[in-house]
Parts: C-alpha cells; sequence; structure tokens
C-alpha cells in the first residue's frame, strides 16, 4: 500500500481585518494531506495592490 503526501502553500488577505491605515494583513494556508493551518506572516498590503488570483502583491512591496 502506498500512501501519497502533498501539500500546498496559498497566500491570501484578510479584508476583514484591515488595519486603521487601510492595509489588510497577509496569511498563509498550508494544506498537508487535506488537513488545513492558517497563520499570519506579519505582513500588510494595501488591497488594492493584490493579485488575488497570484496570491501576490502586483504593484510594490509588501509592509
Amino acid at each position: 500500500m502506498t500512501q501519497h503526501n502533498y501539500f500546498t502553500l496559498t497566500f491570501m488577505i484578510r479584508k476583514a481585518r484591515m488595519s486603521r491605515s487601510g492595509e489588510a494583513p497577509i496569511f498563509a494556508r498550508l494544506t498537508i494531506s487535506g488537513q488545513r493551518a492558517e497563520f499570519n506572516i506579519n505582513r500588510s498590503v494595501d488591497p488594492d495592490n493584490w493579485n488575488a488570483a497570484k496570491g501576490l502583491s502586483g504593484k510594490g512591496a509588501c509592509v
């Protein structure tokens, strides 16, 4: 019997937790064999600069 383990790493922003400066925190979602864990990577970005399809900031560096 073979066991197939896999993982994915996805980045996303949480608009519900925006700061007073208007930036949204970036979260990482790690999925290993169907088990998910999400954590804050302590970076934030302007939501207008976030590219959700690519999971990254499109117009510049994160703060």
